[in-house]
């Protein structure tokens, strides 16, 4: 396990300002690497958001890449710490390979997240990119080597109640067509858990433009690059939403107008 912990001099110290952790949660085998990268991006994205929207708040972001476990490294992980360069050096450092069967080491993520050092009073988010279950016959119908569950006796259903208990809010971005046994086992036990699903169905040709516009960029694009970039937004505007009642402000949405010029604009609903 790769790790460290990092709260540099001169940051935000002060006590009473609102504290926010998030831990990103990815699969990191070969077939995630978009995702892998759409982390990076939603990382420096929050970043930079809360600098402007929130400046009195105190953000810590860490990160959790797992594998399976036939791969060398099953973990790699940076703990939570306000020096988010740190963080996105981490991730490019970190590469998207393995995996063995279909279902991945889930469990082993989620004991590492369970065992976070979440500052008290903290607005705390978990968000989870994966395209892959855990391992155990109640999450999947596909090959799994460990139909009995983690070999390492972590317990999925026993650590999701955990970081409901913390008072997480979950985000889970999926991708593909495996999660529906997943999400429905998650949906039941945490109690502040939220889905956001890409497929090709769910990806509108409405959708692509968008993003290729956000991205300046109009060349054709692989469909998971794509969705990376989707799921940027739809996270991005669900921690919003998060801050915003917090603060006691309302619910909002984040949608986009497209212009004659090709640029986007953000709009509240």
């Amino acid at each position: 396990i790769m790790g460290c912990s990092t709260n540099k001099a001169g940051m935000n110290s002060d006590p009473n300002a609102m504290k926010v952790d998030a831990m990103f949660l990815v699969d990191c085998t070969q077939s995630m690497s978009s995702f892998v990268n759409a982390a990076r991006y939603n990382i420096k994205k929050m970043s930079d958001d809360f600098k402007i929207k929130y400046p009195d708040a105190s953000l810590q972001i860490g990160f959790v890449g797992y594998r399976d476990h036939v791969d060398n490294e099953v973990i790699s992980q940076i703990a939570l710490t306000e020096d988010i360069s740190q963080v996105m050096k981490f991730i490019e450092e970190c590469k998207s390979y393995g995996g063995g069967d279909i279902p991945e080491a889930v469990a082993d993520a989620l004991a590492l997240t369970a065992q976070t050092a979440w500052r008290p009073h903290s607005v705390r988010f978990v968000i989870h990119m994966l395209d892959s279950p855990p391992h155990g016959k109640e999450f999947t119908s596909d090959y799994d080597k460990y139909p009995d569950g983690c070999p390492c006796k972590n317990n999925c259903q026993k650590l999701l109640k955990e970081l409901s208990d913390l008072e997480t809010q979950y985000i889970m971005c999926t991708f593909g067509n495996r999660m529906r046994e997943t999400i429905a086992i998650f949906q039941g036990i945490h109690k502040n858990f939220q889905v956001i699903a890409l497929d090709g169905q769910q990806l509108t040709k409405e959708e692509q433009e968008d993003v290729l516009r956000l991205k300046g960029n109009k060349a054709s694009k692989d469909e998971r690059d794509v969705a990376g970039e989707v799921m940027i937004q739809r996270t991005t505007a669900a921690v919003h939403d998060r801050m915003n009642k917090e603060r006691g402000g309302k619910s909002q949405r984040i949608i986009y107008d497209k212009h004659k010029n090709g640029n986007l604009k953000k709009k509240k609903k």
